[in-house]
């Protein structure tokens, strides 16, 4: 599957559902995780982090 550039693609890619696709309560939208709905959370993200530089 890519080794680390899928694990890459699969931590980093979450994001939104594109129109008309849902997704099951308790699952994510990740477009490189087969079938695209993955039961694990999103493990980095814009807000989470604050750096004092």
């Amino acid at each position: 599957h890519g080794g680390e550039d899928y694990v890459f693609s699969l931590l980093t890619g979450y994001c939104d559902p594109p129109a008309g696709v849902s997704v099951r309560e308790g699952l994510y939208y990740n477009p490189y995780f087969p079938g695209q709905a993955i039961g694990m959370a999103p493990p980095i993200y814009n807000e989470v982090l604050e750096y004092e530089d």
